[in-house]
Parts: structure tokens; sequence; C-alpha cells
């Protein structure tokens, strides 16, 4: 072959780039009027409510305060020297309180960027402006218009958006991909409910995520498995408080006392975390896993007479905590620290106190045991309780260590 001259695969490659730059062209095209129809409905809708908005700014002073930011006029001070940074936008509160874990991170690993927060409410606005460190300046998301996104970005000068959550606004995003600006969703989330819509509009919201980098997603698999620890945290701290009053041993009930309040602690720090997860209910999620995981508990909680305090504690420290200890170093193990630091945040927390409490309770069994007839009820004890606990699945139920294994044959 000739210097100069290509071969049949090299023309190919070549056919096969052009075809796919074709491609895109005619695809941008066709979705540059869907767009503009975006676009103008969004005017239409500040339109008809103008007069509403106007009323709750005149009466409330709602709004007033926040327009020119939401238009993109930024203070000139915002960003005096143009330095390029890392812009998080967190629509509410709960997003406000998730991107929190987030900030220190992207300070330590990209300390020569400059922190910016945008919020959509007031009340998230306040709670980033008063309770967030590591953020150099706190400002309103703008109008997803192509004017006030432009007038935006001019000043904040970003080298990645992250959006908290799912928000999906495809005049930014479509402006960011032409500006060469990495955008990643974090944390995100969609539940049942809003998969149907999402299906509806998939046409057209398909070019609309292409522009999206990154998706960082959570299930409702997580806020599940936290509400089904709440409520099996609530139930030991109940069992617990009750033996204290009942059990003769004074080193026993001293031991068991101190325990009941890190189980106190713990449904608490479980309770905080459901509403960051989304669920603003916490309570509809503090329910147990299955109906054999509340017939274990109820067996856990059986032994009533002050002479069963073996029994009592075979229960708890060689049946329960251990798997406590397996299901939140599971899901500890299995969680993203960007996405979801604080749930780890938690479970270290929490799994420091089980490993003590385990340790604690280990010595109390092992000083109680000083017959071969105490061994043999501690074995029956806890050989009846694993079996009920194995039907039940764990602390979350089926699952609670992933999976199951599955055989693969070999033959």
């Amino acid at each position: 072959m000739r210097s100069g001259e290509q071969g049949p695969s090299t023309r190919r490659s070549a056919r096969g780039e052009n075809a796919n730059s074709s491609l895109n062209c005619v695809i941008i095209n066709l979705l540059a009027p869907v767009y503009a129809l975006y676009s103008v409905l969004i005017v239409t809708f500040f339109l008809v409510m103008s007069p509403y908005l106007a009323w709750q700014a005149i009466r409330h002073r709602k709004y007033i305060g926040s327009l020119r930011q939401r238009f993109g006029y930024l203070p000139i001070s915002f960003n005096l020297d143009g330095e390029q940074s890392i812009w998080i936008h967190a629509v509410s509160v709960g997003e406000v309180l998730t991107a929190r874990a987030l900030l220190p991170q992207l300070r330590e690993r990209y300390p020569r960027y400059r922190l910016f927060l945008s919020t959509t409410t007031m009340t998230g606005q306040q709670i980033a402006r008063n309770s967030l460190q590591y953020v150099d300046e706190v400002f309103y998301f703008p109008f997803d218009l192509n004017v006030f996104v432009r007038r935006t970005l001019n000043i904040v000068r970003p080298r990645l958006f992250v959006m908290m959550e799912t928000e999906i606004w495809p005049n930014l995003l479509r402006e960011c991909r032409a500006r060469g600006i990495k955008t990643v969703v974090i944390n995100g989330r969609i539940s049942s409910r809003s998969y149907p819509r999402y299906r509806l509009v998939r046409p057209l919201f398909r070019r609309v995520l292409a522009d999206i980098d990154r998706f960082c997603m959570q299930g409702e698999e997580s806020a599940r498995r936290v509400g089904n620890y709440k409520w099996a945290e609530m139930r030991l701290f109940e069992v617990l408080g009750g033996w204290v009053a009942t059990i003769p041993e004074l080193d026993v009930k001293l031991v068991l006392g101190r325990h009941t309040y890190h189980h106190a602690w713990h449904a608490e720090l479980w309770h905080k975390r459901l509403p960051e997860l989304r669920e603003m209910n916490p309570e509809r999620l503090t329910v147990p896993p299955n109906d054999e995981f509340v017939t274990f508990m109820d067996a856990i909680r059986e032994p009533e007479a002050p002479e069963h305090t073996i029994e009592k504690l075979v229960g708890v420290y060689r049946v329960l905590i251990p798997r406590f200890i397996a299901a939140y170093t599971y899901h500890l193990n299995g969680t993203s620290r960007i996405t979801d630091a604080p749930t780890i945040r938690s479970l270290t927390f929490i799994l420091q106190d089980e490993f003590e409490d385990w340790r604690d309770g280990e010595m109390l069994i092992q000083s109680l045991l000083d017959t071969p007839e105490k061994v043999e009820r501690a074995g029956r004890r806890q050989q009846e309780l694993e079996q009920l606990a194995l039907a039940s699945g764990g602390i979350a139920g089926p699952g609670s260590l992933g999976e199951p294994a599955q055989e693969v044959s070999v033959a």
C-alpha cells in the first residue's frame, strides 16, 4: 500500500465517525424545538402565576430578596477573581443536610476550587447560610432559562456541577455540556411512585439525561433497612429496660442499664436519618422486616423469671447483638462515602457501641457459666433462638447480608 493511502478498515472507521456525527447533528436539530417549548412553558407558568407571586411578595415579603439572584445577577464580589469552582445545588433543607457530609471531602480533595452552594427554597437558604462550613458562598438557584443560566455560569465558573438528589434542569444541563462542565447527580432517587411518570416522558428526557456525566443513585432499600434498624433498636431498648428492674445480679443490672441507653440513642440516630433519606414520615418505615422477626424478638424477651439471667444474656449477646453487628457491617461496606456519608457516620458510631456491648455481655455470660448444667442451659437457649433468627432472615429480613450464595455447577 502506498504511503498516505487509506486501507479499507480506516475508510470504514472514518465513514462510521461521519455517520455518528451526522446522526448527532440530526438529533440536536430535532430536539431544539423541544428545548424551546420547555422554555416557553416556563415563561407561561410564571406569567400565569405572577399575580399570586406578587401577592405573596407584597403580603409576606417572599421572593423579593431572591429575585436578582434567580435572574442570574450575583454580586461581582461573589467570585471577583473569576476562580474556577464546584457548584452544588440543594433544593431545600433535606438536600442541604445531605450536602453537609459531602463538603469536607470536596474541600480536602479539591482545595484549589471554590465551593458554591445554591438552594431553591428560602428555608434551605437559611439552613445553608447558618449551618454549613467549607462553603465560600450561598446563593439562590437561577430560573432555568438560557439567559439567566448563562449569566450565573459566567460568574460561578464551575468545573463541576453537583445536583443533590434527582434535580433535572434541561437548559442548565445543556449549557453545562456546551461549556465542558462536568455534571453529576448525588444521592439520586427514583421512587416506585414517580417511576411511571419518568417512563411517560422518557423520549423527551433521554437527551436531557445524556447531558449528565454521572448518576450516583440511591434506592428505597437504604431507607427500608434504616427503618428496620430503628424498630429493632427500640425493641431491644424496651427489653433491657424491663430486665434492669428484675435481674438480681448487681453487676449485670449495672451493665444492662448502660446498654439500655446505647440502644435508645441508636434508635434516635436512625429516626433522625430517615427524613434525610427522603422519608418525611419516619414512623411509616419503623416496622419489623417480617412477622418471623417479631416472633424472634418476642422469644428474646420471654424469660421473665429472675433466675433466668443466663437465658436473657445469651439471647441478647450471643444471638441478637452479633446479628446487629453483621447487618451494620454489611451495610457499611456497601455504602458509598460520597453519596451516603451520613449513614456511614451513624453506622460507624453504632458499631463501636455494639462491639463494646457484645464484649461486656460475653464477659457477664462467662462469669455465670460456672457449672456444666449452666453451660448446657446456655447452649439450648442459643440453639432455640438461632432457629428463630434464621427463619426471620436477620435484622432487615432476608438479604440482611446480601443475596444468599448460589451453588454453581462445575460439571
